[in-house]
């Protein structure tokens, strides 16, 4: 009988069940490889089941244990992690397991040049135009700029372009061809006015030149294109409504309607005064009639002769009053009244004095200059000033003469109104 050998039947989660077949029991295969995982001892004949570990391999459970996954002849344990492409970035000399990403130069990049797995990618085109940093060309590379630079790889902004549709190129350069901005392009500009106010504008004009002239003032006109002022005095009073006259509210001639003044006020001065009218028929009142600086209200009458006996410290207007002192020392006299001492006056003390009065009492009163020294007690006469007279007060109350009878009334008057007369030697 041959030995069969023997199998099982696994079912999950039951039973195990071992089925043998005949066999001769006297025989007994399997793996004699004493290296072998599933060596059996008890085999006595080598089936070609041997599982030989071999290099990294181990055995566990009659199996082997593959430790070189990726049959490199580096036992897992053993290998080191990294890129071990040589072109690549990142390579890693050490690295016996391809185990990260490598890093590959394209186009214009370069590696740092590190092999121990930290090298990094330089990128040699920072602005990802194909154009490697070296090779670039800076300038500007807008077709419609004045500087364009066909031959430019790389925009440096320093494009110049005619965006004015009055601008153009020249020399590389923009040129502005509208200075002033104002949509009008240089070479089409009319210079002019171009106030439809003033009196110069020029309906075809594009460019103001400053050159306008406008009538600001409400009385202002435009005549061939020049502002004619309407109001020369600027008292805003248009010149075609002015109304010529005297302005001067205090002047005699004042015209209240009148808008201009023209120099014929008449202003009252010293005493002068104005009729009162204010159309401009007023009149100067004259009311120093004399043009002596005295006004006619204040005018004083009288004699203002100083040489005049009435003369009057206080006139101010000669009235024709003057008088003159006559032989007799009266004042506007014509001499009627006239008292003479020979004729008079010496025959009352010839007649009536002679006897006590050649020196009684120191007084003689034979002539008039006796009379004049006095006696004793001083002068007896005050010329103009009878009574304060010694002589007349002795003969008006009696006391003189002494021995004669009293001098009539008639002599006592004529002796007062020769002295009132100035005691003239006469």
């Amino acid at each position: 009988m041959k030995y069969l050998g023997h199998y099982s039947i696994v079912i999950p989660f039951l039973f195990t069940f071992v089925f043998f077949s005949c066999s001769d029991f006297g025989e007994a295969k399997g793996c004699t490889d004493l290296n072998a995982c599933n060596y059996n001892p008890d085999a006595t004949e080598d089936d070609g089941s041997c599982a030989v570990p071999s290099a990294c391999d181990t055995c566990e459970d009659n199996a082997v244990v593959d430790n070189d996954s990726d049959d490199d002849g580096v036992c897992n344990n053993n290998e080191v992690l990294g890129c071990a492409e040589p072109t690549a970035c990142n390579f890693n000399a050490n690295a016996t397991d391809d185990g990260e990403s490598c890093i590959l130069p394209t186009g214009c990049d370069t590696c740092s040049g590190e092999t121990d797995g930290t090298g990094t990618l330089v990128d040699n085109d920072s602005d990802d135009d194909g154009i490697c940093d070296n090779d670039e060309i800076d300038g500007c590379t807008d077709p419609i700029a004045c500087n364009f630079n066909a031959n430019a790889t790389e925009d440096n902004g320093s494009c110049a372009v005619p965006y004015g549709v009055c601008d153009y190129c020249l020399n590389g350069d923009v040129i502005d061809g509208d200075d002033d901005n104002d949509g009008n392009c240089n070479d089409d500009i009319i210079p002019g006015c171009t106030d439809p106010s003033a009196c110069n504008f020029n309906v075809n004009a594009t460019e103001d030149n400053g050159s306008c002239t406008v009538p600001y003032g409400v009385c202002d006109y435009c005549l061939n294109d020049v502002v004619i002022d309407g109001d020369n005095d600027n008292d805003d009073v248009c010149d075609n409504d002015e109304v010529d006259g005297c302005t001067v509210e205090n002047a005699c001639n004042y015209n209240a309607t009148a808008t201009e003044n023209d120099e014929s006020c008449i202003l009252p001065t010293g005493c002068d005064s104005c009729s009162g009218e204010t159309d401009g028929t007023g009149t100067l009142v004259d009311n120093d009639a004399d043009d002596d600086g005295i006004c006619d209200d204040d005018e004083v009458g009288g004699c203002t002769d100083p040489t005049a006996c009435n003369f009057n410290a206080n006139a101010t207007d000669d009235d024709g009053s003057c008088l003159e002192v006559d032989d007799c020392g009266e004042c506007g006299g014509d001499n009627s009244n006239c008292v003479y001492y020979f004729t008079e006056i010496q025959p009352i003390f010839d007649n009536n004095c002679s006897g006590c009065h050649p020196n009684s009492g120191g007084l003689n009163l034979s002539s008039y200059a006796n009379l004049m020294d006095g006696g004793n007690s001083g002068a007896v006469i005050d010329p103009g000033n009878h009574a304060g007279s010694y002589l007349w007060q002795r003969v008006d109350n009696g006391s003189m003469p002494m021995s004669n009878p009293d001098l009539s009334t008639e002599q006592v008057n004529l002796i007062k109104q020769w002295i009132d007369q100035g005691a003239q030697d006469n």
